[in-house]
């Protein structure tokens, strides 16, 4: 099963948005910083296929699943293609 870690302050916010829209069979877990611990974080992450939030709270842990860090509200209008 697929699992998505929603992380940091202002994401864990949305943990219920994303339960409700991720495909049925996706895992949905939340790192608050609020409630939990940044020693907490690096299992958390090792078990995540995504990843959806900012700034990591430790080293960058190993990620052996990760397919996908987003950061969001992140906005590209203003990218031009060509630029890339």
């Amino acid at each position: 099963m697929p699992t998505v870690l929603i992380q940091g302050a202002i994401a864990a916010l949305r943990a219920d948005l994303m339960r409700k829209h991720a495909p049925s069979g996706w895992e949905v877990t939340v790192w608050d910083p609020a409630i939990d611990k940044p020693e907490d974080f690096p299992a958390m992450a090792q078990r995540a296929d995504v990843i959806v939030g900012g700034g990591i709270p430790t080293p960058w842990p190993e990620t052996p699943n990760l397919k996908l860090f987003q950061i969001p509200w992140i906005r590209t209008e203003n990218v031009h293609i060509y630029r890339i």
